[in-house]
């Protein structure tokens, strides 16, 4: 899953047929317990899926939050694969879904060494806000901010997603 979600990314090209995207689907959507495994296997499938199966299984895992064994161990895989479903949301102009995750996302404790996700779920906001107006000033703000703070590589990473949402919404206007 991780290969081709990446390869789909990368290239363009999906190398999963309809049927095997289906069926991954379908045992995410019906599982129960969201095991490291699990949550691994749909943090590597967000571009894959289709957005509708996809923000459902994003919702269940959510909603089941306190459920997931060894989640210490875990909370990046988890708030990184919601995360990254978010971004697929926005690349695929399913803002609804992008907010709604992202709504649920912040409601979310997370531990004080667990920053890095605060910065990104702001990230994630202003993009969102940057799709509905094309003010991209306060995504711009942030990058600003992560240099001052010495945090070049985090803003590197975030400014190659911003550049790549830019690009979406553009194409298509």
């Amino acid at each position: 899953m991780l290969v081709c979600n990446q390869l789909l990314l990368i290239k363009g090209k999906n190398y999963l047929t309809t049927a095997d995207i289906q069926r991954i689907g379908s045992y995410l959507l019906h599982n129960t317990v969201w095991s490291k495994y699990n949550i691994t296997l749909f943090a590597n499938s967000p571009f894959l899926l289709n957005s509708e199966i996809g923000f459902k299984i994003a919702m269940r895992i959510v909603h089941n939050f306190d459920q997931v064994s060894d989640l210490t161990d875990n909370l990046t895989i988890f708030m990184g694969g919601l995360s990254d479903t978010v971004i697929a949301f926005i690349f695929k102009k399913k803002l609804d879904y992008a907010q709604q995750l992202l709504d649920e996302l912040r409601k979310i404790e997370l531990p004080p060494h667990f920053m890095f996700f605060d910065i990104t779920l702001t990230f994630l906001q202003r993009g969102i806000d940057y799709c509905q107006t094309g003010n991209e000033q306060p995504v711009l703000a942030i990058f600003n901010n992560l240099i001052q703070l010495n945090c070049s590589r985090h803003a590197q990473k975030l400014l190659e997603a911003f550049k790549d949402v830019k690009q979406i919404w553009e194409d298509n206007e």
